[in-house]
This record gives C-alpha cells, structure tokens and sequence, in this order.
C-alpha cells in the first residue's frame, strides 16, 4: 500500500518482557527485555514487610530468567546483572548467589510445562504485619500439636494448623494524606435548590428584584453566544453579572448593549449593592456629566431606566479572590464581545471600555 513499507529482513522483536529472535541456524530464541527508562527498585530488605518476602524475592527473580532464557549464555549474563541489582539494593551477595545457584540447578523444560495450583483447603489467619510480632507461625504449629494430642477427633475437623498472612499498615503517606474524598453529608429532608438567577423577594427596596427577571440562561441576541448558569443566584451574592439594554426601538434593538461586570468589596459586595451604583450613575443628578458607560448610555435620548435596564447575574466568586474575578470578567468580556470600541456618547454592542474597567 502507499505510504506504508514492510522490512523483511527484520529478525527480532520485542513483546512484554520478552525479546524474540531468530538464530543463524533458524530458531526461535528468547532473552530478557528491558526498557531503557528501567530504574531497579526492587524491595529493600530493610523495608517493613516479613522476612520472607525480602528472602524469597531473589530466587523468584532467578527463577523467572530460567523461563525466559533459551541460551545458557543469556541466562549467566542476565543472572549476573540480577546479582549485582540485588546487592546495590542492601541484599546480602551470599544469600543472592545461593537463590541464583538453586535456580540454575532447575530444568527450563520442567518448569516450562504448565500446572495447576494445589487448592489451600487450611484455614486463614489475617492479621496486620508489624515487625515486634512473635513467630505467629511457629505458636500456631505448637497450639495445633497440642490440640491434635488432646482430642482425637481434631484430625477430622482441624487437620492443618492456620494459613497465616499479613495486611500492610498504614505508612506515613496513609497517614498524612486521605487518598478519598470525604463524602458531602446532606440532611434529611433538604431540598436541593435549581440552578439559575432567582430574585430574593425577601426585601421591599431590593433593587435587583426591581431590575431583573428569573432566568436559568442566557443567549446574547447579537453574538449567538450563551451561558448557562450552573449555580443557584440570588440578590445577596457576590460574581459576576450582565448589565443589558432591554429598548426595543432605535439602534438598541439592533446592537443589544450588553455590560459585563464584576462585584466589589465593601458596601458594594453583592449583586443588589452593585447595581445601585449603576442605577445611581444613571439618574442622579450629581452624575449627569458621568463618563461611566452605563450610566451614559441610559442617560441617552430615549432612554427608560425602569424600563429599560436590566441586570443578570450569572456566576457566584468569592470576593476574596481578585484574580479569579478578574479573570471570569475578561472571560465573558470576550465570550460576549462587549469591549467598547467608540467613545462613551456613541452606541455599540460593547459597553467594557476596557477589561476590568468598570
């Protein structure tokens, strides 16, 4: 096919921990293979884990390269870099050189034919390990001899003394850090409350509730871009917020002036707080000469501030982290494209003279 290309005469190849050839005499052959980014990391002796463990490690290494080796040759080479990795982690060379020898003693065609694991039909002793325990093996070898002289029938009932194995303990890691996430406990008979803007409804002279409608999103006419409002808003809270011309009549009801804010701290540190300000520049008459983009526009001929001003919060942030208020207000500046590019008197979609101005 065009574009690919086969090489025949390739004669290896890598699969698992297996490289596979082909001899000069047209065998299949077998060695270890190892990536490049391998780093030793076998378990160290003085780990706490049974003596065992760290004992039987060595020759449950040696014992996997005489599977895997099909040459005498790889296997002493490949035995004699297991010896030294060993070593370099804190095991003893005698006890690594009589694991290997006791390896090397066994038939790769015996130990390559396929059986069936024995059933453990004893019973299991679980218990965590810790290194001060006693010879929990040995005790229960001793207490099952003593129970099998003292009752002739335990030989029926309690043939074998107990499987004894070990749970690891918790380690420093378990202890620091919860690897689970604490599950948010609900009480009974609460309601979960919807999602989307709801006005309060609690106050008589809440301005908000004067100047906005419920909503669950919002789809800007002009752009086609819209912003589905994942949180429960009221009044009260603090984030970010649309200031939107509802005029139906003249330029208005073809640009969709849209004004994208964002809460401050203090006096003005909720929604309602917030569009007060706005409402304030708007028709008192200490701010007739404003330059502030809201205010100006529905200051403009035409204009009805009841009528026309509407506010939509859409996203609850903490007031506590500026950045992150700044951020989401120059992410909807842009997601919106209400960056004012006219002066303050001339009408446009946009009305951010620039992002983070008020």
């Amino acid at each position: 096919m065009e574009g690919e290309s086969y090489n025949f005469e390739t004669r290896a190849i890598n699969f698992l921990d297996l490289t596979i050839w082909i001899d000069q005499a047209g065998y299949l052959q077998t060695t270890l293979y190892q990536k490049p980014c391998r780093v030793v990391s076998y378990l160290l002796p003085s780990s706490s884990h049974p003596g065992f463990i760290s004992k039987n490690i060595p020759y449950s290494l040696a014992f996997r390269l005489v599977r895997i080796e099909s040459t005498e040759r790889g296997l002493e080479v490949n035995l004699g870099i297991l010896e030294e990795e060993l070593v370099s982690r804190g095991y003893r060379r005698a006890s690594v050189k009589a694991a290997l020898d006791k390896a090397r003693s066994l038939s790769r065609t015996a130990i390559l034919v396929k059986t069936q694991p024995s059933q453990n039909q004893r019973p299991v002793f679980c218990l965590p390990y810790d290194a001060r325990l006693p010879g929990i093996t040995d005790i229960l070898r001793k207490r099952h001899r003593a129970l099998l002289a003292n009752d002739v029938d335990a030989n029926e009932y309690f043939p074998s003394p107990p499987l004894v194995t070990y749970t690891r303990t918790k380690n420093l890691r378990n202890l620091i850090f919860r690897a689970k996430v604490p599950r948010i406990m609900r009480r009974p008979g609460l309601r979960t409350r919807p999602n989307g803007f709801f006005k309060c409804g609690k106050r008589a002279n809440c301005t908000l509730c004067r100047y906005s409608t419920n909503a669950s999103s919002y789809t800007c006419p002009l752009t086609g871009e819209s912003v589905t409002l994942t949180q429960h808003i009221s009044c009260q809270n603090v984030g970010i917020y649309l200031i939107l011309c509802k005029k139906n009549t003249g330029p208005c009801s073809r640009l969709f002036p849209t004004y994208v804010g964002i809460t401050g701290e203090g006096e003005a540190s909720s929604f309602t707080h917030r569009l007060g300000g706005h409402v304030g520049t708007a028709t008192q008459k200490c701010h007739e000469d404003t330059l502030k983009t809201v205010g100006r526009h529905f200051r403009s001929a035409g204009h009805c501030v009841e009528r026309d001003l509407r506010m939509l919060p859409i996203e609850i942030i903490n007031p506590q982290n500026p950045f992150l208020l700044r951020a989401r207000e120059n992410f909807y500046i842009e997601k919106f494209q209400t960056e004012k590019r006219l002066s303050v008197y001339e009408l446009e979609h946009g009305m951010n003279l620039n992002r983070g101005q008020r």
